[in-house]
């Protein structure tokens, strides 16, 4: 067994920003160039603030590589130029005089680190890459992305691409490996990027919020959601710390190839989407933990509703607030149509950044929560590099590669995005014809044995439901008897178990301006 040796600067490792700190913050630049700050990026920045060591908010690409020395050269010059050519990959953030300051640097240089792991144990390599993934960001000093190159043999590394969530989301990652692929390959690609395009961005949101559309939009959110439940009473194996540590983990599941069809049939019966019937089965398991029959579900939207931004680099996800309503004396089927209608509901005020409407509604807060919303359901499924699907899952399964340019690729996962609430489900991804999907949660709360149960209670759910959507709810039999079991003690009075913080006054807590996630 051989110690990973991290290869020096001297022996070519990419430096990471060589020039050295000045008080809290790197120095400013000749070059530098102020811009605006969108309000996801300002309640990211807060988090960071509050807490430098989160790593709750990067997004990991891994992979397994076998590829000749040449073409990661060829692929160093390709992430070169694209940094030259795009603001986002060059952005950096800073204490201004209102707040937050985003500044573009006219040049950085890359972050390139090389680790000799050669001899290493695969477990002990990772566990080393898992924890160098969460190495944090200094905000204030670009680049806010990192590769990684663990030599495992003469030919054969791993590679990971970490990038902090304030100035990038899963989409913005796609393009970006979409990109490099292309020219790697000598093909062009099937987007014409747009390097400028986040800064109007956060210039567009602004002039945005300022008029009377946003004000309307913000009324009917304060109507739709002003006499929600304060929060949702989730309670696990560890009562819940006054203020969140943003550490977690991931429990994976998958549906069976007849469920999932079932779902697929349910949705076309219903005029609804997979990602509608999904959500309704998690308000169901979410009501049968708590015990509540009005649920809050934050869920991602990819914010690029103009084309402009559909194209480009940058952080454009926001989050919107599904509310569902449980009645155990109703059928499945008509909580989907209910939901089908609720989720269209949320989407109307979409352009409504997630911290801005947190701020306006100012509802009740607790600091160790986020407001609004505890539980969070995503359905990530991109439009484009379908060919990589298994990359993007964390048990891709045996088999999976693709050739890029003379190189393999085999996936490497990693978990990531972990902690930012107390459970959240991803789903949207398939294997082998059935859809796939992560159970993430708070360690804070949750252990992995229970986090395990309930991935697999939402997966017994969801069979339950779609097999029998027009018997009432109540009805139905709640998984096997052990699931039974847990679902029981899960839904009783916790209060003699797990104290209860009271409710804090809104400023200055860490869940303020909770962003949204990437996708």
């Amino acid at each position: 067994m051989t110690t990973a040796r991290p290869t020096t600067t001297a022996d070519a490792a990419a430096p990471v920003n060589p020039t050295g700190p000045v008080g809290p913050e790197g120095p400013a630049a000749p070059g530098d160039s102020v811009r605006s700050v969108n309000a996801q990026q300002a309640g990211l920045w807060f988090i960071h603030e509050t807490d430098p060591g989160c790593s709750a908010y990067h997004i990991v690409f891994g992979a397994e590589v076998t590829a000749d020395a040449e073409l990661g050269v060829q692929a160093r010059n390709i992430l070169d130029d694209l940094t030259r050519e795009h603001d986002a990959l060059r952005t950096g953030f800073r204490s201004g005089p209102e707040g937050p300051e985003q500044f573009v640097r006219d040049t950085v240089p890359l972050d390139i680190r090389l680790t000799d792991v050669r001899g290493t144990d695969p477990e002990e390599l990772r566990d080393l890459v898992r924890t160098d993934s969460r190495t944090p960001f200094d905000l204030s000093r670009p680049p806010l992305w990192r590769v990684h190159l663990y030599r495992t043999g003469e030919r054969t590394w791993v590679f990971t691409l970490v990038m902090h969530h304030i100035s990038a989301d899963f989409w913005s990652l796609a393009l970006l490996l979409s990109e490099v692929r292309g020219r790697l390959e000598g093909t062009p690609g099937p987007f014409t990027l747009d390097g400028g395009a986040f800064a109007a961005y956060a210039d567009r949101q602004q002039s945005f919020l300022a008029g009377e559309k946003a004000r309307a939009l913000r009324d009917g959110e304060e109507k739709r959601l002003g006499d929600t439940p304060a929060h949702l009473d989730l309670y696990g194996d560890r009562p819940r710390p006054p203020a969140p540590s943003y550490d977690g983990g991931s429990a994976p599941f998958a549906l069976s190839a007849a469920t999932t069809e079932a779902v697929r049939r349910l949705a076309r019966e219903t005029s609804a989407t997979p990602y509608t019937v999904l959500l309704s089965a998690y308000f169901v398991l979410l009501s049968r933990l708590s015990g509540q029959s009005d649920i809050l579900v934050g869920t991602p939207t990819s914010g690029r509703l103009h084309r402009r931004f559909r194209d480009a680099l940058g952080n454009f996800v926001n989050t919107v607030v599904v509310r569902g309503e449980v009645d155990e004396e109703s059928t499945y089927r008509g909580l989907l149509t209910a939901s089908r209608e609720r989720v269209l509901e949320a989407m109307r005020a979409q352009e409504l950044p997630f911290p801005w409407l947190v701020r306006e509604l100012a509802p009740p807060r607790d600091p160790s929560r986020t407001p609004l919303y505890q539980a969070g359901f995503a359905w990530d499924r991109l439009p484009f590099l379908h060919d990589m699907d298994a990359f993007f899952l964390l048990e891709p399964g045996p088999g999976a590669e693709l050739d890029v340019a003379g190189a393999t690729l085999r996936p490497y996962p990693l978990p990531q995005q972990e902690g930012q609430t107390d459970l959240w489900i991803e789903m949207g991804a398939e294997k082998d014809g059935a859809f796939a999907g992560v159970l993430r949660y708070n360690t804070d709360i949750f252990g992995a044995g229970t986090a395990r149960e309930l991935a697999a209670t939402f997966v017994t759910t969801v069979e339950t439901l779609v097999a029998r959507p027009d018997e009432p709810l109540r009805a139905l039999v709640r998984g096997d008897e052990h699931q039974r079991a847990r679902l029981a003690a899960w839904g009783t009075d916790p209060s003699a178990r797990y104290p209860r913080p009271g409710c804090r006054s809104s400023s200055g807590t860490r869940s303020r301006g909770r962003p949204a996630r990437p996708r």
